[in-house]
């Protein structure tokens, strides 16, 4: 890329938001929550979407 602001390059936007979402512990980790499984970790995800 040259010169510029590079995430205008790439969004094509004069200003962005950049967002992180957070995932608990995923199956196979030893805090995975097996009682609510993947739909305990989709909730957990869309919590922090809406906060976002």
């Amino acid at each position: 890329m040259s010169g510029g602001n590079w995430l205008q390059e790439i969004t094509g936007q004069s200003k962005s938001i950049i967002g992180m979402v957070h995932l608990p512990a995923l199956p196979g980790t030893p805090l995975y929550d097996t009682d609510n499984g993947m739909t305990g970790i989709r909730d957990w995800v869309n919590r922090d979407l809406d906060a976002l």
